[in-house]
């Protein structure tokens, strides 16, 4: 008999496999290994039906693939489950009936006992799971039956996620390498996806890219993404802040200097332009330069080449241009604040970001995704964020954008105790956010109770017996309570 124990430990094995890979094949092979192992089978076999609703098997025996076979639908047990929907169990080799002489195929030993189960997604049949053990092994039971349909369910969704990634990959073939980022877009929001399509389409070319949007939005990481997935990735990544730097020194920034070109320049050294010859130059904040500088990348965008300052030696270069800015380019170019022809060189492509505040359906992915970079970065173990705090960080505008979120949450974990992300951790803009931004948040019950709580052992001095007595609980629901709400004891 199966214990419960080994059941949970198989389903958070199958569950982990889930998340772990996208690879179809990979899926398969770890999935088998694991049924395997856990009904104490010798052998495993997984039945699929593709999109044109043929059937491939795979048979792997102690965990290790050992053939794929073409299912004949007359003879095998298993294509006969996958299409009919019913599961099958044969406890004794004697029964195996019709079956027998085509079971040979699929392992090099006499079969004492097999289960069969379906495989099902929503109202469609795509294939069957089976195991089977050597004759003279244990028989299996209607209870082993029962565990491999629970484990059938976890393993149609494991091999959906991993057949509609596969899909995605063949429409978009630059995606797969942008998901794998370090530098990583997260959201699910349909401006994010047009993004991500967007930057796998041009990353194979050499076209100029404008990216526009709000401070804090993530226009670097659009252009690392550009630059990691392009042709040029082995090549350096190179970055000014336009803005940053006084008008007076950035054309010795861009260009580099000779020797002797002007007071205290005592060596010769390399500009951006130079530096990123066979890579990317990202020009950040080019809206902030003036019109001479502006003419001056002009030329070179034209020519290709330029000259130190100083120097008399031409220089070429053939670093693609990745620039983004955060104002409106095209009502500086009214002002006269802006050349008309550098713009449509830049803005080859454009991508425009939205504000955090137009995609707030991505907050919960990014919350989630800090999280765990913090939790790797502070040593920490934050598990979530409250109902309560949740609902005022999704009604907050967050003007800074992403930056701005992820310094609240960054700001949250360095102050708290415990496992909880709660309304207090949060900066004071977001906790007394304007009822008309957030739409009157009443606090849940779940944080009142917290509070409440909080605030009686705060009366007792932390003393759990008291609390109870107060709070007319036993003592076990009050500690259940304390670690339910992540509270603990402040250091005086």
């Amino acid at each position: 008999m199966i214990q419960d124990v080994t059941k949970l430990n198989t389903l958070l094995e199958i569950s982990n496999i889930v998340h772990s890979t996208l690879e179809v094949n990979s899926v398969v092979n770890l999935i088998l290994g694991t049924v395997t192992e856990a009904l104490k089978a010798d052998a495993g076999t997984l039945l699929l039906m593709n999109k044109d609703h043929q059937l491939y098997f795979r048979v792997t025996e102690k965990g290790e693939e050992i053939k794929n076979l073409k299912p004949r639908m007359e003879k095998d047990i298993e294509a006969w489950v996958a299409t009919s929907g019913e599961s099958v169990l044969i406890p004794e080799r004697d029964k195996l009936g019709r079956f027998k002489d085509r079971l040979k195929d699929v392992v090099d030993f006499k079969i004492g006992s097999l289960i069969c189960v379906p495989l099902g997604l929503e109202d469609k049949r795509i294939g069957s799971l089976e195991v089977v053990n050597k004759e003279g092994k244990p028989v299996f039971t209607e209870i082993e039956e029962d565990f491999l349909k629970e484990i059938a369910h976890h393993v149609v969704n494991s091999i959906r996620n991993a057949k509609l990634y596969a899909k995605a990959s063949q429409e978009n073939k630059g995606l797969k390498e942008i998901l794998e980022l370090k530098h990583t877009i997260i959201g699910e929001s349909r401006s994010v996806k047009e993004t991500l399509s967007l930057i796998g389409k041009v990353s194979g070319t050499k076209v100029s890219v404008l990216i526009t949007g709000e401070t804090g939005v993530g226009k670097e990481l659009v252009a690392r993404a550009i630059h990691e997935n392009s042709p040029v990735k082995d090549g350096p990544f190179v970055e000014i802040n336009c803005a940053a730097i006084p008008d007076t020194l950035l054309e010795s920034e861009l260009f580099g200097y000779e020797k002797g070109a002007f007071t205290g320049a005592a060596y010769t050294r390399k500009g951006k332009f130079e530096l990123a010859d066979g890579g990317t130059l990202f020009l950040d904040e080019i809206g902030s330069m003036s019109l001479m500088a502006q003419a001056k990348i002009l030329r070179v965008l034209q020519e290709r080449k330029f000259e130190r300052v100083g120097g008399q030696r031409m220089i070429t270069t053939d670093a693609r241009i990745i620039a983004a800015t955060n104002i409106d380019i095209l009502e500086t170019i009214k002002r006269g604040g802006f050349r008309e022809d550098l713009y449509y060189r830049l803005n080859e492509i454009n991508i425009y970001l939205l504000p955090l505040r137009d995609r707030k359906e991505d907050i919960p992915f990014l919350i989630e995704h800090f999280i765990e970079e913090f939790n790797s970065e502070l040593n920490r173990d934050v598990k979530r964020v409250s109902d309560v705090a949740i609902k005022h960080l999704m009604g907050y505008e967050w003007f800074g954008n992403v930056r701005e979120l992820r310094s609240a949450i960054k700001r949250a974990m360095i102050l708290m105790e415990g496992d909880v992300i709660h309304l207090e951790h949060l900066p004071f803009e977001v906790r007394f956010i304007s009822e008309e931004v957030n739409g009157g948040v009443i606090p849940s019950l779940e944080e009142m109770e917290r509070e409440h709580i909080l605030k009686a052992l705060a009366y007792t001095d932390w003393n759990k017996t008291q609390t109870a007595q107060l709070l007319k609980i036993s003592r076990p629901t009050l500690d259940k309570k304390i670690k339910t709400y992540g509270l603990v004891v402040k250091q005086k």
